[in-house]
């Protein structure tokens, strides 16, 4: 009970907490914008990634559209004959050639779409290295950011403390001296 009158008959105590509480609530205020900070940009990232696939994947479908034309194109030049349907020995004769002409379209498209298709892969295999990557400093710079919270918290409590000694120590003396001008 002694403590508890002493402790309040200190002038210094109500300015002392409050600087210290106000410096506390914006330690904290800085935490937690640095938290959501993180998560937005976390966020930012898989958003972008998600767009990339679907352009990928517009990119892709339009490309296989692309290619789906090609082959009906060289298919109808490849049974039309060029007006010679009706001789079956020209049809004939030209069968072989027909087939060669498509088996060459074929390849032609498979060494075109060959590129893009590993290039898509690529770019694939690096966003979800990316992502995972970003997950893992994420994390990393939490827990790190964490345990230095946890020094910075303990360094704020025996700060808080000794200012709340010194102020004291300092309004005692300045009693002690008031006390003995009299």
């Amino acid at each position: 009970m002694a403590k508890k009158a002493q402790e309040s008959q200190y002038v210094s105590d109500t300015f002392v907490r409050t600087l210290w509480d106000q410096f506390e609530e914006a330690v904290s205020r800085t935490r937690e914008v640095r938290e959501q900070q993180r998560t937005a940009f976390l966020n930012a990232m898989k958003e972008t990634l998600k767009f990339n696939e679907v352009t990928r994947n517009t990119l892709k479908t339009i490309f296989e559209e692309t290619n789906k034309t090609n082959k009906e194109l060289v298919s109808e030049i490849a049974n039309s004959n060029t007006g010679l349907a009706n001789n079956t020995e020209v049809t004939e004769r030209f069968r072989p050639v027909l087939d060669q002409w498509n088996g060459v379209a074929s390849r032609f498209n498979e060494l075109a779409t060959t590129p893009v298709k590993a290039s898509f892969d690529i770019l694939e295999g690096i966003e979800k290295q990316l992502e995972k990557s970003t997950e893992s400093y994420i994390s990393y710079a939490k827990q790190t950011q964490e345990s230095w919270d946890s020094v910075a918290d303990e360094y704020i409590k025996v700060s808080r403390n000794y200012h709340e000694d010194f102020a004291h120590r300092l309004e005692d003396s300045y009693r002690t001296l008031t006390t003995s001008a009299k």
